[in-house]
């Protein structure tokens, strides 16, 4: 079932279910706005419709003459052959003031596509394709009439991944994000920049220096948004929204992404809420254009230790508006609440026909959101303000102020800009608006050390805390930049040490990269953790030749295993077979053995076994590297004779399976002895080593074992071994304890060894029908769902279990398109209730690995808002016929070993040497040797069919029922 729920999150997750549906079927702003559910004390009005030109908005931003700019295109996702590219940007204006529209003008056409746009720099950064444009209007009649190409190489292997969600920062940095999907290869001046699937571009325009991040929110980020002091937030398109700073470090490591929390289902965008035309208690709250619900969801935001956290509270409106698909959120120059509406009831690019008639290339909506009982502010238009007027700006208590006063100033002069911010500092003391001053400077590359060391001073440790982000980014240009970021490593407050971090992991100098290693002698959170990675990869070739050299040396010993361990590669086992010779590092002996342990040298796995000293960490990962690399010392070390009798059962059971691998027929014995010991672990090891040493001469024992155990972990062990050795001989003895086994973790037990091995399965069923084996129904039902919770499928053993039962069972019914729609018909009469227990508890039971609601699983995705505008049809095909559709993120690899194991999962992560995967028949990660795979089908769903053939046609329509309840709410 975890399968058939994954399929039906493909549909919702990666945007395919309710990215289809049913045109409104009136499509007038009145009746739009007729349908939306405001929180109260806030009411929505329409600012622009395609009455002012907007169809399919997908990006917009305000100027300094408080103008709207939209992004519009109709030719997503895919262009007309016949026809010409002519996506637009248009400036809208209201000019009296009436919270409308009422001016449009065309700034740019001729587009192709575009997914993202900012103004800047006295023009429009857009992106369009593989290419970041800048458009530029030189004559001033607002329309661009230049056009350069920047960089070139973006990845563009899926429209909606292309590079999107352009935001400056608030120091002058163009970000902007890719998906999935996209490989980018971009010549700089600062040299070829590659940034492989999805995460976030940094640019820094006067420089022109461009550099990638990875471990940001989902598959495909789109959103970026930015706190008070500068804090970084990045949205997902699913459903998660993540901490920016701790993986803004350019390496090509992809760090854990630091999700700070999570929409109930697909989302964009995010704007952190800052207006006085708001109530209090929405302020610093972060929204989100949930595209997918209709909705614009809302989270409180909270400080939690280095990074953040989120609180999801009810969202600020919401519809069922079929065609309203909300994409981007702007406060406005009235502080009201700005939404781009891309208005269409297909948002999706291949679940439906690229020329599906209800594809809407006439509407688009941007909707404004106001406080009932709030003023709304006077709109400033500091265009029209002097360079010192402007400047007086950054000290305003309005965000939209401080936003777009920076903007503008970006583009004045820099001599007349910088003297006139040079005056305003000296006449203030607040540290906000030193920050605000700061980033003018960083904005203009302009180095100010005296500011710098005001606000490193400063008693607000966020300003603290972006003194050091600064310093970091002027250090080659800086020269108290290093001791700035050194003493900010030992800043009381976690947000400082992790700005200084990030900061250090752009130096070249390893005496820093040492001093931010000094931050592990404070408390350290997952923000930290991950941004000390992120240095350690990017900085290796800084310190590693160092330490190689001789010339590296860090505060504590711990320092450098932190490293070491984070970065390990095939480099890592010889700099450890140095340091183990040195008494200066015996306090961190057990981490560098488990460094040589990787070694392919069999002379390092006799130190690291007789350097052990029964420690069970470095036996396993010695053991690890044996069963990788297949490497046996001649001879096998004596030692392993009394570590392998060890009273701790965990080194015991270490050392038994190093005997078995390196298949030491001298310890066969008393391993055969350990096969009854009290130890669950000693036993399972105990039986595959002995199949290992001993092979077909260990079947009658193991078998022997098996049979007087109830243990199911030893049943599965010891059917593991037996299918390696003698497939037949393991299915007969399976067919002999199904009896015994009524539960589906003891039916696991013994089917999941069968998962695991070429034609096991059908092995299997051949076993159990000629033993006679008549199972009951709950066993039955038990075995197809631990064989479809791995993604296997056997039509013999499917046909024994009796897949296409008569009676009421549905079987596995021939598509029909006749069939959905009956079927659809008759969920509108299905008992939701029912459905709820089907789906809980029956025969299929799926909740053990998904969320709904409260109810708190891990295995698979959250289903909390599967049912949000899908379609009753496309989950009833999702259901019956799972690989009719495969979407991004879920594509599943099947490796078969040369021992004919076969283990289908996600990759978890590859290289040249070995890939590693979690394995969907036990959930755990495994890895396996490049050279040991003997074959690897790359593509599919793991859902097998036929997951659902026991259930009654009731007892799907109920569930199916029930999934369509799933809002989220």
């Amino acid at each position: 079932m975890r399968y058939i729920i994954f399929f039906l999150l493909l549909l919702s997750n990666p945007a395919w279910s309710g990215s289809v549906e049913k045109p409104a079927a009136d499509h007038s702003p009145e009746a739009q706005l007729a349908a939306f559910e405001v929180t109260e004390g806030y009411e929505i009005s329409l600012f622009a419709s395609e009455e002012n030109q907007i169809a399919n908005p997908i990006a917009m931003h305000f100027d300094g003459k408080d103008r709207l700019w939209v992004l519009c295109s109709l030719v997503y996702p895919q262009l007309v052959p016949t026809e010409k590219a002519d996506d637009k940007i248009y400036i809208l204006e209201d000019t009296d003031n009436d919270g409308r529209a009422d001016k449009t003008i065309v700034f740019a056409e001729g587009l192709n596509m575009p997914t993202g746009f900012v103004p800047g720099d006295g023009g429009v950064y857009v992106g369009e394709g593989s290419d970041l444009v800048f458009l530029k209007d030189t004559d001033g009649d607002d329309k661009a009439d230049s056009k350069k190409v920047i960089f070139s190489g973006f990845g563009t292997n899926d429209t909606h991944q292309n590079i999107n969600s352009f935001t400056w920062t608030p120091d002058g940095e163009l970000l902007y994000c890719q998906g999935l999907h996209a490989f980018s290869r971009i010549e700089t001046p600062w040299g070829i920049k590659k940034l492989d699937e999805h995460g976030v571009w940094r640019m820094r325009p006067r420089r022109l220096q461009l550099d990638p991040f990875r471990g940001v929110a989902g598959q495909n980020p789109w959103g970026i948004a930015f706190g008070h002091w500068g804090e970084g937030f990045v949205k997902g398109n699913g459903t998660s929204i993540s901490e920016l700073t701790p993986v803004a470090v350019p390496t090509l490591n992809r760090a854990n992404e630091l999700e700070i929390g999570k929409t109930a289902i697909k989302a964009m965008g995010a704007l952190v809420v800052d207006s006085p035309a708001l109530p209090d208690d929405i302020q610093g709250d972060i929204l989100i254009a949930g595209y997918y619900a209709h909705v614009i969801d809302r989270m409180k935001l909270y400080p939690d230790s280095s990074g953040h956290r989120t609180e999801n509270v009810p969202p600020l409106f919401r519809t069922d508006h079929s065609s309203f698909r909300p994409v981007d959120i702007k406060t406005g120059p009235d502080g009201a609440i700005y939404i781009a509406d891309w208005y269409n009831p297909i948002i999706g690019h291949y679940q439906a026909s690229l020329r599906h008639p209800d594809r809407d290339k006439v509407h688009g909506r941007i909707w404004r959101v106001t406080a009932k009982n709030h003023d709304l502010l006077e709109r400033p238009n500091l265009a029209s303000l002097s360079i010192e007027t402007v400047v007086s700006k950054l000290g305003s208590p309005i965000r939209y102020e401080r936003d777009r006063a920076r903007e503008i100033l970006s583009e004045k002069p820099t001599k007349e800009v910088i003297a006139a911010l040079d005056k305003w500092t000296t006449q203030t003391d607040d540290e906000h608006h030193l920050y605000e001053a700061l980033c003018v400077y960083a904005w203009h590359e302009t180095v100010n050390p005296g500011l710098l060391e005001r606000l490193h001073k400063a008693k607000d440790p966020l300003a603290r805390a972006f003194a050091a982000r600064v310093a970091g980014r002027w250090q080659d240009r800086l020269p108290k930049a290093e001791s700035y970021i050194a003493a900010s490593i030992h800043d009381p407050h976690p947000r400082v040490r992790l700005e200084a971090i990030v900061a250090a992991g752009y130096s070249k100098s390893p005496a820093l990269f040492a001093k931010a290693l000094e931050a592990l002698d404070h408390p350290v959170d997952r923000f930290i953790d991950t941004a000390l990675a992120q240095i350690s990869y990017y900085q290796k070739p800084v310190w590693f030749p160092a330490l190689k050299a001789g010339t590296f040396q860090t505060k504590k010993p711990e320092h450098l295993a932190f490293a070491l361990q984070t970065t390990a590669g095939s480099d890592a086992a010889g700099t450890a077979r140095t340091m183990l010779a040195d008494p200066q590092f015996e306090s961190i002996r057990e981490i560098l053995l488990i460094l040589l342990s990787q070694s392919r040298k069999p002379t390092d796995q006799v130190t690291v076994l007789t350097g052990a000293d029964g420690n069970a960490k470095v036996l396993e990962a010695l053991a690890d590297a044996v069963a990788l690399h297949k490497l046996i010392p001649k001879p096998i070390p004596v030692e392993l004779e009394t570590i392998i009798k060890s009273d701790k059962p965990e080194t015991r059971a270490a050392a038994i399976r190093l005997a078995g691998l390196w298949k030491v027929k001298d310890q066969a014995a008393f391993i055969a002895e350990s096969l009854q010991s009290e130890n669950s672990q000693v036993r399972n090891e105990a039986v595959a080593a002995l199949g290992k040493i001993k092979g077909a001469g260990a079947i009658e024992t193991i078998t022997k074992a098996a049979t007087q155990s109830n243990d199911a972990s030893f049943h599965q062990a010891s059917l593991d071994t037996l299918a390696a050795l003698d497939t037949k001989k393991a299915a007969a003895l399976a067919a002999a304890l199904v009896n015994k086994a009524t539960t589906q973790p003891q039916l696991k037990s013994i089917v999941t060894p069968f998962i695991r091995k070429t034609s096991g399965l059908d092995m299997l069923a051949a076993a159990l029908e000629s033993s006679g084996a008549e199972l009951t129904p709950e066993q039955s039902g038990n075995i197809r769902t631990v064989i479809g919770n791995a993604g296997a499928y056997s039509a013999k053993l499917d046909a024994f279990l009796g897949a296409n039962a008569p009676g009421d069972k549905i079987g596995i019914p021939e598509y029909s398109e006749g069939l959905i729609a009956k079927l659809a018909s008759e969920v509108k009469k299905g008992d939701p209730d029912h459905g709820k227990q089907v789906f809980q508890n029956g025969a299929i039971s799926c909740i053990g690995c998904h969320q709904v609601g409260n109810q708190m699983a891990s295995l698979g995705p959250d289903l909390s808002a599967v049912g949000a505008g899908l379609p009753v049809e496309l989950i009833i095909e999702a259901i019956l016929w799972p690989r009719r559709q495969v979407k991004e993120g879920f594509l599943s690899s099947v490796i078969t070993t040369k021992s004919g194991q076969v283990i289908s999962g996600y990759i978890q992560k590859e290289n040249k040497q070995r890939v590693s995967l979690r394995d969907a028949a036990t959930g755990a990660v495994t890895t396996i040797a490049g050279n040991d795979i003997a074959a690897r089908v790359d593509a599919g769903t793991l859902m097998p069919p036929g997951l659902t053939a026991n259930l009654s046609r009731e007892e799907l329509i109920d569930m199916v029922a029930y999934l369509t309840t799933l809002k989220g709410k």
